[in-house]
């Protein structure tokens, strides 16, 4: 199974930037959030080769989950279609410990840990969001991490709040505050 790290790494083989947001770039500002998915920004233009990167990888695209089974797609093709018909403005990809031989697999079947999503619809310009990221080395990977101010934007807009939401738009608030230049009376 290809690791979180690698796919970072890979990415940027191949010339597709990324940028690290949501819980584990809260973890990277040193907060308490645990989370087992990783989120990637991208840009919109990206989104084909993205899937082609995860399928050549191992990783499926989830197209929807119930409480036992999960639809996927089986192809690149097929997820590439289902992308453009549906624009759902993020992709969840996982890998599967045995092979996929049905749209259809059961719940169980899914390894939590190896969720990857990509969103290319949120509420930064990709480029802005890249731009002020920050580049940091993690295991000899270099990766872009978005700005604790950027994270705060994407989170104070969701229109879906969860309570862990609200604890990092605290956590940011309060990081940000500490970390303000203090000026001089």
């Amino acid at each position: 199974m290809v690791t979180k790290k690698a796919i970072l790494k890979l990415l940027k083989k191949e010339s597709i930037p990324a940028v690290l947001i949501g819980g584990l770039a809260m973890r990277i500002y040193n907060s308490p959030r645990v989370t087992h998915d990783m989120d990637l920004a991208i840009k919109t233009i990206d989104v084909d080769k993205v899937i082609i990167f995860m399928y050549k990888h191992g990783f499926y695209l989830v197209m929807s989950a119930g409480d036992e089974t999960v639809r996927l797609c089986q192809t690149g093709g097929e997820a590439s279609e289902w992308v453009t018909s549906e624009r759902p403005g993020s992709m969840s990809f996982f890998s599967f410990p045995d092979p996929v031989s049905s749209q259809e697999m059961p719940v169980s079947s899914v390894d939590i840990n190896s969720e990857v999503d990509f969103l290319y619809d949120i509420s930064i310009p990709f480029s802005r969001l890249y731009k002020s990221a920050q580049a940091i080395e993690l295991d000899a990977v270099t990766i872009s991490v978005a700005s604790a101010e950027d994270l705060l934007y994407l989170k104070e807009r969701r229109s879906e709040k969860s309570p862990s939401d609200y604890a990092d738009i605290e956590f940011l608030r309060n990081l940000l505050v500490k970390n303000r230049p203090h000026q001089k009376p």
